[in-house]
């Protein structure tokens, strides 16, 4: 009797364990084959966009390339702002504080 209830939880255990694989090599590759072709897509996609904003900026005049550039300078600077808080607390000098005049 004993024997019988350890075989069966090792084989309920033998079982659950079987199927917590899952997937079966097939649909692994599939899968991995699918990521592949989305990694290959995205690739190209960035490749082909990256020409048309080169071509896009080439045909603008010198003025406006001047005012582009002077625009993704502002832009990059205000996305990139909150990205080294902390290395800049400890690194930078630290500003003195102007007091405020009492009225």
């Amino acid at each position: 009797m004993f024997f019988k209830r350890i075989t069966v939880i090792l084989l309920a255990l033998f079982l659950s364990v079987s199927l917590v694989d899952g997937q079966s090599r097939k649909v692994r590759k599939a899968i991995a084959k699918q990521e592949k072709r989305d990694r290959m897509e995205r690739k190209a996609y960035e490749k082909r966009r990256k020409e048309v904003l080169k071509k896009r900026y080439e045909m603008q005049s010198e003025r406006t390339k001047e005012l582009m550039k002077e625009t993704k300078t502002r832009s990059d600077q205000y996305h990139s702002r909150g990205k080294f808080q902390i290395i800049n607390k400890f690194f930078n000098k630290k500003k003195k504080k102007k007091k405020r005049k009492k009225r």
